[in-house]
Formats: C-alpha cells, structure tokens, sequence
C-alpha cells in the first residue's frame, strides 16, 4: 500500500514522497522519493530512503526549512513494532 504522500517545491525541484507498507499485517514500512528539476522533462527513478525505525508513520507533519535553506521533514514512528509488539 503507498500512502501519505508529501509534496516538497525547493527553489530547483519538485520533491515528492510516499510511504509504503504491506496493505495486512503491517510490520515495517518504507519511504521513498522521486523528484524532476523544474528545467527537466522526466522525473527520477525513485529511491528508497534509509529507515530509522520499522515503521516511520507517513510526512504528514508540518515540515520547516532552516535559515541556512536546509530542510526538515518530521514524521513519527510506531512504538509497539519497536517493542516487537503488533
């Protein structure tokens, strides 16, 4: 299942990102992006970005960017799947 999609517009590029777990039995997800530069045709194969937990709830947060232009995208996690609880 792909879900929570975020959408990020740099002063370059167009980001966008999705979450995708197992549609049953969810005990891990995993976050990828795709991006194409404004003055590009075609989009990037996507890229699996590194988890940090074994399920990152979807970048649905309210994401910042930093005076020096660096940019963060908040997300939470599920505590019971890294207790090796459901």
């Amino acid at each position: 299942m792909d879900a929570d999609p975020t959408i990020i517009l740099t002063a370059d590029e167009i980001q966008v990102y999705s979450t995708t777990r197992p549609a049953e039995n969810v005990t891990y997800s995993e976050m990828w992006k795709s991006s194409r530069r404004f003055d590009a045709a075609r989009w990037s194969e996507p890229v699996k970005l590194p988890a940090h937990h074994k399920y990152e709830v979807g970048r649905i947060h309210i994401g910042m960017t930093l005076a020096d232009g660096t940019l963060l995208m908040p997300y939470s996690w599920d505590i019971p799947l890294e207790e090796g609880r459901r």
